[in-house]
């Protein structure tokens, strides 16, 4: 027997974690990757991760994230 492959097909309006979103939101606000990270209580190197891609927040610091950026969650998310 072959081996069979599920394939995710995204829902209509499903949004994910958008990395350019988060460095938009963080310059708008005018902070630092390190004082982002310090009001999420996590480190500088986790922000960076987050805004190249290399990692997706927990939802727990998706919020974080908006509430520290005055920000909408949606505005961290882009549509599939």
């Amino acid at each position: 027997m072959g081996a069979s492959f599920a394939v995710m097909v995204p829902k209509p309006n499903q949004r994910h974690f958008s990395p350019s979103a988060l460095r938009e939101a963080r310059t708008r606000a005018e902070l630092t990757q390190e004082e982002l990270a310090e009001e999420c209580r996590t480190q500088k190197q986790q922000v960076s991760r987050y805004e190249c891609g290399e990692s997706v927040p927990t939802l727990d610091v998706l919020l974080r994230l908006a509430v520290a950026l005055h920000v909408d969650v949606k505005e961290l998310l882009e549509s599939a």
